[in-house]
């Protein structure tokens, strides 16, 4: 009985490492974009905390210089919110870019995995065929020998 035999199950197999590759480098790019936007929020409550310290500041009478200070730390806060929309656009692009090489790799493999599918309902018609007839002429034969004998 013969087996099965795919010639390009290497081809396969690199197909499929690159896909789980492709798969790990997108949830890699996920995490980091995931970082970004939780140090962009992180700004944002920083911000906010700063607003309210500079209104409870300025309703409790303090020296201006101080509300100078605080000024510039929130406008400096404002700028990193805005460096940090930068860097999010940035993620967001790589994971776009990320997402569309797995596509690329799953629709790869799945080209080679529906070629295989196709030999080996091929594979199995022919050898099923080639199991009949051996059925077939053994029947002859032991037809012809109860004719004999």
């Amino acid at each position: 009985m013969r087996r099965f035999h795919f010639k390009l199950d290497p081809l396969l197999s690199v197909r499929k490492r690159k896909e789980e590759q492709a798969k790990l480098a997108l949830g890699r790019e996920q995490l980091l974009l995931n970082n970004e936007v939780v140090e962009r929020t992180r700004l944002i409550d920083k911000k906010s905390d700063v607003l309210n310290e500079i209104h409870a500041t300025a309703r409790a009478g303090c020296h201006i210089g101080e509300l100078v200070d605080m000024d510039h730390y929130y406008q400096q806060l404002n700028w990193n919110i805005t460096q940090q929309d930068a860097k999010i656009k940035f993620a967001h692009s790589r994971v776009e870019t990320a997402r569309k090489k797995m596509v690329e790799t799953m629709r790869d493999r799945r080209i080679i995995e529906r070629i295989r599918e196709k030999k080996y309902d091929i594979w199995r018609k022919e050898f099923e065929a080639e199991e009949a007839a051996e059925i077939d002429e053994y029947a002859r034969r032991r037809a012809y020998e109860g004719m004999q004998g």
